[in-house]
């Protein structure tokens, strides 16, 4: 199985980081995010968007973990996960999945700064 997406990793430690829960609410089914290492070429990639019939929505490049995740739209009403094991398949995907919604539940504790107006959070000790 491919690596999962930096995107959830980086989600995922922000939640860490704030004493929050990151909780997976439901899927977009038409939708799907895709990665790509910064080497893979802009042509390739707009030429495997066209193939797969897919809409760009949205990109992020991080230089620093050097990659672009992509979000797409799916065209003609097909299967989701057909489209995700399609692009799982191509030689320059890094990795493809459902794109996801997440929310943060930030939880509290006695004592705590949060959910207190007018003062700055500070990560607990």
């Amino acid at each position: 199985m491919r690596r999962a997406l930096s995107l959830l990793a980086l989600a995922a430690l922000i939640a860490a980081s704030s004493g929050g829960v990151l909780a997976r609410n439901d899927k977009m089914a038409d939708e799907v995010l895709v990665e790509f290492a910064n080497s893979v070429g802009v042509r390739t990639i707009n030429n495997m968007q066209r193939r797969h019939r897919l809409h760009p929505i949205e990109q992020l490049r991080s230089r620093l973990a050097g990659v672009t995740l992509y979000r797409w739209r799916i065209a003609g009403r097909r299967p989701l996960a057909n489209v995700v094991r399609e692009l799982q398949r191509e030689p320059a995907v890094a990795a493809a999945q459902p794109n996801y919604r997440f929310s943060l539940r930030v939880t509290s504790t006695p004592g705590s700064n949060a959910n207190r107006p007018g003062r700055p959070w500070r990560r607990p000790r």
